[in-house]
């Protein structure tokens, strides 16, 4: 095989696999945002199961929505289990 004709394969083959690449990312992040609804639906569940009208705060329903509470200069983010950020302004 020439050198010529070794260069076109090598570049087509890298083409190939960065489309490749970018279609595995794009499944994988479909499959994230499955799991991510999934969770959400089990939140709404949890609290569509409360026989009472939330009026006070819960420690319990907090706890089983908040997974972590990141502090910025001027910001409190609050990370969901289901992984969306909530940011309020200091």
């Amino acid at each position: 095989m020439n050198e010529l004709k070794y260069n076109e394969q090598l570049t087509s083959l890298e083409g190939r696999i960065k489309r490749q690449e970018k279609d595995l990312k794009l499944i994988s992040e479909a499959d994230d945002n499955d799991d991510m609804l999934e969770q959400l639906d089990m939140l709404i569940c949890s609290i569509e199961r409360q026989r009472t009208v939330i009026a006070t705060f819960s420690t319990e329903l907090f706890d089983e929505i908040v997974d972590r509470i990141i502090v910025n200069n001027n910001e409190i983010i609050f990370r969901l289990v289901s992984g969306i950020e909530l940011s309020e302004p200091m």
